[in-house]
This record gives C-alpha cells, sequence and structure tokens, in this order.
C-alpha cells in the first residue's frame, strides 16, 4: 500500500499536533469552589497534545474532589497550595495591582480562556470597583475584565522550551512551516501525489475546492480566478 502523501499527512496531522481527544478532560479548566480553599499538587501531566503543562489536583478537606488544571511555574510535587502563594486560585478583586496571574476567565463563572500558552502571564495594571485593567508583558496587549472573574496567581510552566536545541539541522527544517526541500509533483508517482504520473503536464486541472480532502487539497486552492491573463491594448 502506498505512503500518505505529503500534502495529506500536514493535512491530517500527526499524533504530537493533534487537538485534544473531545473526551479527554486535559484542559477543561473549570474553577470549582474548592480549589478556591486550597489543593495539594499529586502529579504532572505532559502531554504532546498541549504546549503548557498540566497538574492532577485534589482538595485538602475532602480527598475524593479531584480535577486536572494547568500548572504554573515553580510548582512541585505534593505542594499544598493556599494563602495566596504561586498557584492560588483567588478572583481579580482580592489581589494587587502588579499581581502576575494566568488561566483568566473572561466572564465570571466560564472556562478560563485568557493566558493559557506556555510561558504567559497577565500583571493588573489598575483596579476600580466595575473592572480591572490586565496588561500583557510581551506584547503590550491590555484587556478589561470583570473584577469577579477567576485566576491563578502566577506564569503558565514551559516558557523555556523554545530553548531546548535541536542539535540536527535535519529536525530544525521539519520544525519550519515551510520545507526547504521537495520534490516536484510532477516527478513522483501516481499513488503519491495527485499530479504524478507519467503524463506530461500535472495530468489534471489545478484548480481544487477549498473543502476538498486533505489528499485531494493541493494546486490552487480556491482561487478567485484562473487562466491566462490578456495584455491590454
Amino acid at each position: 500500500m502506498a505512503n500518505r502523501i505529503l500534502s495529506q499527512n500536514r493535512g491530517k496531522g500527526v499524533p504530537k499536533c493533534l487537538a485534544k481527544n473531545k473526551k479527554s478532560k486535559i484542559g477543561e479548566n473549570h474553577y470549582e469552589k474548592w480549589m478556591e480553599e486550597g489543593y495539594k499538587v499529586n502529579s504532572f501531566i505532559n502531554s504532546g497534545n498541549h504546549s503548557g503543562l498540566f497538574m492532577k489536583i485534589s482538595s485538602l478537606k475532602d480527598k475524593t474532589l479531584n480535577g486536572i488544571i494547568l500548572a504554573p511555574r515553580d510548582i512541585r510535587t505534593g505542594l499544598e497550595v493556599k494563602d495566596g502563594i504561586i498557584g492560588t486560585i483567588t478572583h481579580l478583586k482580592d489581589l494587587g495591582v502588579s499581581t502576575e496571574i494566568m488561566n483568566i476567565e473572561f466572564s465570571p463563572g466560564s472556562k478560563s480562556r485568557i493566558a493559557r500558552a506556555a510561558g504567559t502571564s497577565f500583571s493588573i495594571s489598575s483596579k476600580t470597583e466595575k473592572a480591572i485593567t490586565l496588561l500583557s508583558k510581551k506584547r503590550n496587549r491590555k484587556i478589561i475584565l470583570d473584577p469577579n472573574c477567576r485566576c491563578m496567581i502566577g506564569s503558565v510552566a514551559g516558557g523555556d522550551r523554545k530553548d531546548i536545541p535541536l542539535l540536527r539541522a535535519g529536525k530544525k527544517v521539519n520544525c519550519s512551516k515551510k520545507k526547504a526541500y521537495g520534490v516536484s509533483p510532477n516527478k513522483m508517482n501516481a499513488v503519491d501525489h495527485p499530479f504524478g504520473g507519467n503524463s506530461a503536464g500535472c495530468g489534471r486541472n489545478k484548480e481544487i475546492k477549498r473543502t476538498a480532502s486533505p489528499g485531494m487539497k493541493v494546486g490552487n486552492i480556491a482561487p478567485s480566478r484562473s487562466g491566462i491573463r490578456k495584455k491590454k491594448r
């Protein structure tokens, strides 16, 4: 059986790049009430489907209550998180100005949507009774949120993952968005590419619809026009 063609492989994705499974509980960051009272860090989850690091936690009072949540930087296994240390879950109105926070709710009671990528965080720049302004350190981005939104103190773990050396030139090429080298589609076999075979050209029209399957989505994808442009006289 022929191998999966390059364009089809990119469209389908590989296990390390696929999105998380809908049935998986990893990444479903609901803040529960028992999390605000304090929790204990049991273990960590380093899944290839996510850029950040997750941790399994349990309640300090009731051991039957447990969950999975995003891990902050400088946290360790067995630590009891409470009383405003790194990893404490609290409301924005209870924090002071210039506090570094992560994993923030967009609206009170919703899932956390802000500052979830590895190495990211926001800081509180100003506070009022009705609104709190957050400032991103990297891009100078401002966000105004409700004071009742919940967040976690600290920055997301995994910010130094880009500093790991690649060690090989081939791995660096494969990590780039655009390949540095490749075989012309017309030089491939018919089983390896839609344009492959013994025909002089590509053997078919290069225009393809945008909703085509990954194995057929090659050439000019949903072009606004095609054909040779006529010269103006």
